[in-house]
């Protein structure tokens, strides 16, 4: 289960106006455009403390506890036995899709298709239109190569509130239709037709490369042991042919033989010429057990860039931020963290 919605709340945690939130069961049922609810029973915690909401949908009721990390986004996470998520959620500055160029990330599956990964760039024209539109796919493993994908503004589906977009998509491997919302933490998207469920985020692009420096890097998907997730440092000061070197940590479904902790990190990004923001990275060996890490990028702005894993053998996706010295006071970043985004291509039992 996958969703994405908008809601007003006023002064006592109730629904201001109604909201809207949309629904993917599996890439099984689509239920699109559900009127939302919150009751007055939403309950903020001390502080930061966590706090209780929610969230009435026509489905029924899903209860969630929330923690603020400020003003402007929560994370949040299901506490009932009906579904299974977790998630964030952001202030709405404006309830306009950017009208620029934007860089995206998407990752998801079912029981039957298996995991599958996309990135790429397109231009928005700020109402629901993208055009010029490149996409990377991993999709369980196979990786055919960059393709051209438009989409276009549904405007009879479209609505009815918080800036909600439904977009009909043209060459795009496999998804057919995305309804997006904007959000302070970019443009939230989800994918709404029988082929997958994916969710992600896109952004407006402001830099077309990343600086030479210092990043941290972090990976979760899927391979043939199960799930994996990584976390990296690197830089990229060096004029070698291996312009990145640094360290990383993994954990591939709890495997701790041969010991994964400090493994050398040593490998290459090449930038797309003319550049556009994308980029390939290859690190030809981490370890014995795991091999390679083959990704595509996309820079967002002069410190982050998502990205990608197109190995045969493991689909992931993930950010990579500039590091900067720790400050006494560390502010915030509205970037959204997408939690487990691929799914395990086994069976599941599901309470209902």
């Amino acid at each position: 289960m996958a969703t994405a919605g908008a809601f007003t709340l006023n002064s006592s945690g109730a629904t201001a106006t109604p909201g809207v939130q949309d629904f993917n069961d599996a890439g099984l049922f689509i239920y699109p455009a559900e009127s939302l609810s919150v009751p007055p029973s939403t309950t903020l915690g001390s502080g930061t403390g966590p706090g209780t909401i929610t969230l009435n949908a026509n489905l029924g009721p899903l209860t969630f506890d929330f923690y603020p990390i400020d003003s402007t986004r929560w994370k949040l996470i299901e506490t009932d036995d009906i579904e299974f998520l977790a998630g964030d959620v952001f202030t709405q500055n404006s309830a306009s899709i950017p009208n620029s160029p934007m860089v995206f990330t998407m990752a998801g599956g079912t029981v039957s298709s298996g995991p599958i990964a996309n990135g790429g760039l397109m231009t928005s024209d700020g109402t629901g239109n993208f055009s010029g539109g490149l996409e990377d796919i991993n999709d369980s493993g196979t990786v055919p190569g960059q393709g051209q994908f438009s989409g276009t503004l549904d405007a009879a589906k479209s609505g009815p509130v918080g800036g909600r977009v439904f977009v009909n998509l043209s060459g795009f491997a496999p998804a057919t239709n995305w309804v997006v919302y904007p959000s302070g933490g970019g443009l939230l998207m989800l994918e709404m037709d029988a082929a997958n469920i994916t969710t992600g985020v896109a952004y407006a692009q402001t830099a077309t490369s990343f600086a030479a420096s210092d990043y941290a890097l972090n990976l979760t998907g899927e391979n043939p042991n199960g799930e994996v997730d990584d976390i990296a440092q690197f830089d990229t000061t060096s004029a070698t042919s291996s312009n990145m070197t640094g360290v990383l940590d993994e954990n591939n479904i709890g495997s701790t033989s041969p010991p994964f902790s400090g493994v050398a990190l040593s490998g290459a990004y090449t930038p797309d010429s003319p550049a556009t923001g994308r980029g390939s990275i290859a690190v030809p060996n981490i370890d014995t057990n795991n091999g390679t890490l083959n990704l595509e990028y996309y820079v967002v702005d002069a410190s982050t860039t998502v990205f990608i894993d197109v190995d045969t053998t493991q689909v992931a996706m993930g950010t990579f931020e500039l590091q900067s010295v720790p400050q006494s006071s560390v502010a915030a970043r509205s970037r959204m963290s997408v939690v487990h985004p691929v799914v395990r291509p086994h069976g599941a039992m599901r309470l209902k």
